[in-house]
C-alpha cells in the first residue's frame, strides 16, 4: 500500500506542466511568459498545436512575428 501510494506521488511529480513542456521544445521567441501566456489562454497542447495565426495574435503579447515565430518553430518540428 505504501509502495503504491509513492509511486503514484513520483509518477505525479514526472510530469510538465503545458508552460514548461512548450518551453522545452526550444521554439525561438518561446520563453516563459510567452508559454504562460499559451497555455492560460488555449489550455491544452492540441489547441496550441492547431492554432492559426489569428487565434495566437489574439493573445495578450503575442504580436503578428511571435505569431508567426511560433508557427515556424511548430513546422520545423514536424507535422501536427
Amino acid at each position: 500500500k505504501t509502495a503504491t501510494k509513492l509511486t503514484a506521488i513520483i509518477a505525479s511529480k514526472r510530469r510538465l506542466t503545458l508552460p514548461v513542456f512548450l518551453q522545452s521544445l526550444g521554439i525561438e521567441g518561446l520563453g516563459r511568459r510567452a508559454a504562460l501566456a499559451l497555455a492560460r489562454a488555449l489550455v491544452t497542447l492540441d489547441a496550441v498545436i492547431g492554432a492559426d495565426e489569428a487565434t495566437l495574435t489574439s493573445i495578450p503579447g503575442f504580436s503578428t512575428v511571435s505569431a508567426q515565430s511560433l508557427l515556424s518553430g511548430f513546422e520545423r518540428l514536424g507535422p501536427r
